[in-house]
């Protein structure tokens, strides 16, 4: 049961993510990924809901009323549809068809057998081959019905499509998951990142780092907010990068106009304002 948190109703907000995906009221956002060479290698799709017309709703507070409510199901179809047609947009106008699409979905649409004939129709409505998406899944809640979960995610990979898993390092099963589920990526999370190039962080980096290269899996790196930070992570190349001082998130017009200014290379700039 849905019960009152904060000062307001989780059933009402859980109904009123509905209404909104219905009414087509919440906005795809995108958050450049760059290589070592500061190109731009993907983009990371991400909710934004202005609630009701008036204040932005952070996500840490509507996405997991709506993983708790069942309601993710119908807003995450509802970001991947659109981001979809963002991404086509986006090749459109850029004429690129290198740069990868990373979109979350939760364990409550990842259980479902549908799930990867649905995927698979969005990309061919939008023109886009399976290669180019990363299908991100968050570390911490993959132990919920781990084996149904895993069946979808390798007819993923079958696919051709890619999964990344979110926030390593900071659930309880990292290592111990991290040989049984079908992944090609390992995004670092932004806690690990925060410190760098501290002694203590560099050497708990480094050994993340170690783990992900045994494994043979592509390292994303969160939460890049300083030269410092990228500089250092320079000697681990090659691996993308993902932050604010590269790009915070972005609405897709604004985004072709980041790019746009930037000739498709980020060059991080103090006085541009998103």
């Amino acid at each position: 049961m849905l019960m009152q948190t904060d000062g307001f109703s989780k059933t009402v907000m859980s109904r009123d993510i509905l209404e909104s995906v219905l009414k087509n009221e919440f906005e795809v956002y995108f958050q450049p990924q760059v290589d070592e060479k500061m190109e731009l290698v993907g983009l990371e799709a991400l909710a934004r809901w202005r609630r009701a017309g008036t204040e932005w709703a952070p996500p840490s507070r509507f996405i997991p009323i709506a993983e708790e409510s069942g309601s993710i199901i119908a807003l995450g179809n509802w970001i991947f549809s659109k981001a979809c047609h963002s991404m086509r947009s986006f090749q459109t106008d850029f004429f690129t068809n290198d740069i990868s699409l990373s979109v979350n979905f939760s364990t409550r649409q990842l259980e479902s057998s549908r799930l990867p004939g649905f995927i698979g129709g969005l990309l061919a409505k939008a023109d886009l081959p399976p290669w180019r998406l990363t299908v991100e899944i968050t570390e911490s809640r993959v132990v919920e019905n781990f084996e149904a979960i895993v069946a979808c995610l390798h007819e993923l990979r079958s696919m051709g499509i890619r999964v990344a898993l979110d926030d390593f390092g900071v659930g309880h099963s990292s290592l111990s998951r991290l040989a049984e589920l079908p992944v090609d990526i390992i995004k670092i999370d932004a806690r690990f990142t925060r410190n760098l190039p501290r002694p203590s962080a560099c050497l708990m980096f480094d050994g993340i780092v170690k783990i992900a290269r045994d494994f043979k899996l592509n390292i994303v790196v969160e939460g890049v907010e300083t030269w410092e930070q990228r500089n250092f992570l320079l000697q681990y190349a090659p691996l993308s990068l993902q932050g604010y001082l590269l790009g915070k998130p972005m609405g897709l017009e604004t985004l072709k106009e980041f790019l746009t200014k930037d000739e498709m290379t980020v060059h991080p700039e103090s006085n541009y304002n998103y």
